[in-house]
């Protein structure tokens, strides 16, 4: 369970969140949406104070099962809280060792392990039959739907409890879209998992739960069916509406 109690947090003194309160379960896809602005962006990078090294502030409370993430030093909370962002990311090395050298460097794994560890790893984000026998090859090689997936394997591999998406499928085709939110209900299972998003057909084909930000306040949340059918907010309303 992850709770968000009183976030204020923006940039140069100036809030770009203002006194938010909300809940993500584990077992659970919530969707954080709204236009461009409402701070969807700024929310996630809060959960791993990744918005500090950009300049910005956090003032409020944000418990990771209980555990308050301001008392972890930052790269003890940061194996915990993985974020994968709008654009694929493929270090330009080998697809190996884009995950293997994570596995290294937190995990102490040998060759060996690290290389069992990565296929494992690559099978679960469906992406190690596709590439199976090009392991050694650039990463940058690859295919956009494809760097995404590996991008969310590299996330997985220093086993987080929390995943972040962050627009995670605006650069791809409706093929490669449908590939990441198979992927994504597939390890809901035994993850929390967020995805910021503007896009309300996502949402409504992956999202359990529903939070809609505008200008940094919630201004309305709700399970997915609830959101869709009977939403309470005239903005909500009219989105919906023109999603129609």
């Amino acid at each position: 369970m992850i709770e968000v109690k009183n976030l204020f947090a923006g940039y140069k003194k100036e809030p770009v969140l203002r006194d938010v309160s909300c809940r993500f379960e584990k077992g659970k896809i919530t969707a954080i949406l709204g236009q461009s602005g409402s701070g969807k962006s700024t929310l996630v990078k809060c959960f791993n104070r990744i918005i500090e090294d950009d300049g910005g502030f956090i003032n409020g409370s944000i418990l990771i099962d209980g555990e308050d993430i301001f008392k972890k030093k930052k790269e003890e909370l940061r194996k915990e809280v993985s974020i994968v962002f709008q654009d694929p990311l493929a270090f330009p090395f080998s697809i190996l060792k884009n995950i293997s050298f994570l596995l290294e460097y937190h995990k102490g794994l040998s060759k060996e392990g690290q290389r069992k560890r990565a296929v494992e790893i690559l099978e679960l984000v469906g992406l190690y039959d596709e590439v199976s026998d090009r392991l050694d090859d650039k990463a940058t090689k690859l295919s956009g739907g494809q760097k995404q997936r590996l991008s969310i394997a590299r996330s997985l591999s220093v086993d987080p409890s929390l995943l972040i998406l962050d627009e995670p499928c605006s650069a791809l085709d409706l093929k490669n879209t449908l590939a990441i939110e198979e992927l994504l209900v597939k390890l809901k299972e035994n993850y929390t998992i967020i995805i910021a998003t503007h896009n309300l057909g996502q949402a409504k084909r992956i999202a359990d739960n529903i939070i809609y930000l505008d200008e940094g306040r919630i201004i309305e949340t709700a399970g997915k069916d609830e959101f869709f059918k009977n939403p309470k907010n005239e903005l909500v309303k009219i989105q919906l509406e023109m999603m129609e």
